[in-house]
């Protein structure tokens, strides 16, 4: 009976040490499946699905792609999210983005529950180019590997009616990755002057893109966090970039391949669009951190009522790999892209240049 008895002391002790870590300093990027509807109305509903999540029109009308988690007590974590794109075709500029703050609480293990606040915003526009709104969530977490967590969450968005947009509600079904910001031993990316020169990560990548049409003067430029064009496909027209998911898994020595993805789709009143962007590369560690890559390219182009069309390009890139805190680290990359002709949609050749920042979180 005493054995029990301390055996139960040791549990209820341990207890609030196991609450401290209901939460732990994270960042991550989350995208799913959205359905967007005026609030009011009884007309049909928009859905987007966005792999990984940020594109120029969903930020703003559905959820923000960028999170991050930083732990305010035993069960309470504060959540910061941002998504944003600045689009310039013919010397004007469009800017759209969306803020949030929540606070999530840790019911047990790995469930949670979240609420809090988000600010919408368009410039150029109105006065009224601002619009606030609510969101409330729950959700599921779950260690992955390494010092990566994944949650998937369902949530719901209600904003207030301004000249940016009327009233209207969201709900979305979203998937999150995640990795810890930590101290961690092992935190640093291998470099090239190392044993491995690779490790195996998958991240995102934000920046600035400049897009020219081969044969004119017409650029379509922009800063997206993240992602940089390749959602305007889904209107119609494909603006080819890198993708915004990327993997690397070592080859050996100082080569390492590198898959991307990106997804996207459109629905509203029965007709739909889709692109779905998909790259692959050869990555080769030059030294100290540097490193240069070559690889192709396909973006794949369907809308209701039109021939569904496959772009193909050819990419080459420069860039540095760093370490940024805990288990994440980071890289800027100089990249282009060259996309040929497509005559079955019209699309005329792209050479894309980009300037991207990558975030990345280890595999292992």
């Amino acid at each position: 009976m005493r054995k029990l008895l301390a055996i139960g002391a040791l549990m209820v002790l341990a207890t609030p040490v196991v609450a401290q870590r209901t939460w732990q300093p994270e960042i991550g990027i989350q995208g799913g499946f959205s359905s967007f509807k005026t609030a009011g109305t009884g007309g049909n509903a928009t859905t987007f699905i966005e792999l990984p999540g940020g594109t120029f029109l969903t930020t703003i009308l559905t959820y923000a792609p960028v999170y991050a988690i930083i732990p305010v007590g035993r069960r309470l974590a504060l959540e910061p999210q941002f998504g944003g794109s600045q689009v310039n075709l013919g010397g004007n500029a469009l800017t759209v983005g969306r803020v949030g703050l929540r606070f999530d609480y840790g019911f047990g293990p790995g469930l949670y529950g979240a609420a809090g606040g988000v600010l919408n915003f368009l410039y150029p526009g109105s006065p009224g180019n601002k619009q606030v709104g609510l969101q409330v969530g729950v959700g599921y977490r779950t260690h992955l590997s390494g010092r990566v967590s994944g949650r998937v969450e369902a949530n719901w968005v209600t904003t207030h009616a301004s000249q940016l947009t009327g009233a209207f509600n969201a709900y979305s079904v979203l998937l999150g990755v995640s990795s810890a910001l930590g101290p961690s031993a092992a935190a640093h990316p291998a470099r090239a002057s190392a044993p491995k020169a690779w490790s195996s990560v998958m991240g995102f990548v934000a920046g600035y893109g400049n897009a020219h049409i081969v044969g004119s003067t017409t650029d379509i430029s922009g800063i997206f966090f993240p992602g940089v064009t390749n959602s305007f496909a889904i209107f119609g027209t494909a603006v080819p970039a890198p993708p915004t998911l990327f993997a690397v898994i070592p080859l050996g020595g100082k080569w390492a391949i590198e898959p991307s993805l990106d997804v996207h789709h459109l629905s509203q009143s029965g007709s739909s669009a889709t692109s779905l962007e998909a790259g692959a590369r050869v990555d080769y560690a030059v030294t100290d951190g540097w490193y240069a890559a070559a690889g192709g390219q396909l973006i794949h182009v369907s809308a209701s009522g039109n021939p569904s069309a496959t772009l193909t390009g050819a990419s080459v890139a420069w860039g540095y790999r760093f370490h940024l805190a805990g288990a994440t680290g980071g890289r800027v990359e100089l990249n282009y892209l060259m996309t040929g002709k497509n005559t079955t949609i019209g699309n005329p050749p792209i050479n894309t240049l980009t300037v991207l920042f990558g975030l990345t979180m280890p595999l292992q």
